[in-house]
């Protein structure tokens, strides 16, 4: 009996570990899947965290390339405008020498004439320079109205838009505060957003131009010192100082007519009120000859303009079929006014720009 009841708690006891094991076996592959489930979905976590990082890393990254490359561009665009300065004061300095000397050595280029654009290149680049009296530009305090509207039908103005700034220059000038017609005095000037009164008197710079009433949409579109001056009191322009400007401005934007301007200068040398109407043509030189003088006498005050091209090659190792007059870098450009007495120099203004 005793034996009996030995065999059934046995069998009992294997029969609840049997249950227990496989109870626990049952709650261990529950509990596998659960972490296998959660181990799932972390990794996904994960690799959203990763794409982030490597998103930030990639802009940083593109950043600081963008940052380099501007750096850099900054820095050789910097070493261009010092690099330009230099050979555009070269440029101011040769153009200085040919005003107060005479080369004993007529060159094959032939003598240098005021007025002529001439190219030098030197180890860094190419410099343009121009030497001009002021008495090849237009007096702003004693140009005569019909001259003046000529002048703004090349730009396109009306009549209506010509009197308002004749009338106004006019206004500008006298020391009333009566105005004419069409012009302005005080208290148009004072009602501006940013007010400033009138001279009322001769006028000290061409730039003072762009201030009066009527002016705004030239703006940009001229440089008011290559065709206006203040240093040329016969009021008449002398035919053989002409900048470029103003050379356009006479022909009309006639390329031809300007050629043939600077074939005769060099042939001829002292232009004649003949070699104007050739030039011109009969009609346009009947306008311009009240305006126009042809003598010898100059005004002693003179502009030196140059501008330097850093890395501008010379003619001869320009690539084939490339244009080898114009200058296809950006250049730093600089205006000298002076004066001239004997060999003495005074300086009255300077002007760089960028370009």
């Amino acid at each position: 009996m005793k034996r009996q009841l030995s065999v059934i708690s046995y069998q009992l006891l294997v029969l609840r570990l049997r249950r227990y094991v496989i109870g626990n076996f049952r709650q261990l592959i529950t509990d596998n899947r659960q972490l296998t489930t959660l181990a799932k979905g972390q990794n996904g976590f994960a690799l959203v965290i990763v794409i982030l990082i490597l998103l930030m890393v990639s802009f940083l990254a593109a950043e600081l390339t963008l940052g380099v490359r501007s750096e850099t561009i900054g820095g050789f665009n910097a070493r261009q405008q010092v690099v330009g300065r230099s050979l555009a004061m070269a440029g101011i300095n040769l153009g200085i020498f040919y005003l107060l000397d005479t080369p004993l050595v007529v060159d094959e280029e032939g003598v240098y004439l005021q007025g002529d654009i001439r190219d030098v290149w030197l180890e860094d680049g190419r410099v343009r320079y121009q030497l001009v009296s002021e008495s090849g530009k237009i007096d702003i305090n004693y140009v005569d109205r019909q001259l003046f509207y000529l002048l703004l039908e090349q730009y396109g103005l009306g009549e209506e838009d010509m009197d308002s700034i004749y009338d106004s220059l006019l206004d500008w000038r006298d020391s009333d505060d009566l105005h004419h017609l069409n012009g302005a005095e005080n208290e148009y000037y004072e009602d501006l957003d940013e007010p400033y009164v009138a001279r009322n008197g001769k006028i000290m710079d061409p730039n003072e131009f762009f201030l009066i009433k009527g002016t705004e949409g030239l703006a940009g579109r001229m440089k008011a010192a290559d065709i206006f001056t203040v240093h040329n009191g016969k009021g008449k322009v002398a035919f053989n100082d002409l900048t470029p400007a103003m050379l356009i401005f006479l022909t009309n934007g006639d390329q031809e007519a300007q050629a043939l301007y600077h074939k005769l200068r060099l042939e001829v040398g002292q232009l004649s009120a003949v070699h104007a109407q050739l030039i011109l043509g009969d009609e346009r030189y009947q306008e311009l000859q009240p305006y126009l003088s042809f003598g010898r006498a100059r005004s002693n005050f003179y502009t030196v303009m140059a501008t330097g091209y850093a890395g501008e090659l010379p003619p001869d190792e320009a690539e084939d079929g490339q244009d080898k007059t114009t200058p296809h870098v950006p250049g730093s450009r600089v205006s000298v006014l002076l004066e001239k007495r004997g060999a003495k120099i005074t300086y009255y203004g300077w002007q760089e720009e960028w370009s």
